[in-house]
């Protein structure tokens, strides 16, 4: 059997490290990193309030505010 380690997602801003995997559910996500056409995506909610931001959907502009 041959074990493949995961692809890693590091975040670093400050004193924050947020550290998953692709593929993989973490405590708190919604979904997991995915890689789509050559980029990683990201669950941007769970990374914003991870780096201590506050999330907010605005429903009259279909828009999400981040603030830090």
């Amino acid at each position: 059997m041959v074990w493949q380690e995961p692809d890693q997602v590091t975040i670093i801003l400050e004193d924050h490290t947020i550290i998953f995997f692709i593929g993989y559910l973490t405590g708190g996500m919604d979904a997991p990193a995915r890689i789509v056409n050559d980029r990683t995506m990201v669950p941007l909610r769970f990374i914003s309030e991870a780096l201590g931001a506050d999330v907010e959907w605005c429903e009259i502009e279909s828009r999400i505010d981040i603030r830090r």
